[in-house]
C-alpha cells in the first residue's frame, strides 16, 4: 500500500513511528556531544573525526525522519481539509483523541527533552571549545614572545653590573 493509500489510522501510527525515530536519534546525538566532549579534553583527535563522521551521519538520519515527518502531516491535512501548517501534535491528538493520541504527546515530549538536552550539550562542548581556544590562544602567544632574560646584577667578581630597580626596597641601608 503505497503513501496515498494509507488510512488515518496507518498514518497517525507511521507519525507515532517516526516521533519515536526522531527522538531515539536526536538523544543519540547528545550522547555523542557528550562523547565529543570527553575526546576534546583527552585531545583525542582520531575519536573526533569518528564522533564527527557519526554526527553528520545523525544529521541526516534527522533529515530524513523530518521530511517523512512533514509528508505525514501534509497527508493528514489533506485527509481532514485542515491547513497543514496549523496541525501540531496538541492538535492532532485533540482532534483523533484516546490512546493513540496520548502516545503521540508522549513522544512529542520526549523528543523535545531530547532536544532540549542536546542543544545544553552542544552549548557545554562550545564552552568548553572556547576556554580551550583561549588557553591554546595565551600558550601561542607566549611561544610567541621574544625570550629577554633579566640582566645580571653583579659580574663574575662581584661588581654591579646593572643598575638596581627602583622601588624594590623601602629603605636602603650599609
Amino acid at each position: 500500500m503505497g503513501q496515498a493509500d494509507m488510512s488515518g489510522s496507518d498514518l497517525l501510527a507511521r507519525l507515532l513511528e517516526t516521533l519515536k525515530a526522531l527522538r531515539q536519534r536526536t538523544q543519540s546525538f547528545a550522547d555523542l556531544l557528550i562523547r565529543e566532549r570527553q575526546a576534546i579534553k583527552m585531545l583525542a583527535m582520531d575519536q573526533l573525526t569518528a564522533l564527527n563522521e557519526a554526527k553528520l551521519r545523525l544529521i541526516d538520519e534527522l533529515s530524513t525522519y523530518e521530511d517523512v515527518r512533514k509528508s505525514i502531516i501534509e497527508q493528514l491535512a489533506t485527509m481532514w481539509n485542515v491547513p497543514a501548517d496549523l496541525m501540531t501534535i496538541q492538535w492532532i491528538a485533540g482532534h483523533i483523541g484516546g490512546p493513540v493520541a496520548g502516545q503521540l504527546v508522549q513522544q512529542q515530549a520526549q523528543f523535545n527533552q531530547s532536544i532540549v538536552a542536546a542543544k545544553r550539550s552542544n552549548q557545554v562542548t562550545g564552552a568548553v571549545l572556547h576556554k580551550s581556544m583561549a588557553f591554546l590562544h595565551a600558550a601561542v602567544s607566549i611561544a610567541r614572545t621574544p625570550f629577554e632574560p633579566e640582566p645580571a646584577l653583579y659580574s663574575e667578581s662581584g661588581s654591579v653590573l646593572a643598575a638596581t630597580r627602583e622601588g624594590g626596597l623601602l629603605e636602603r641601608r650599609g
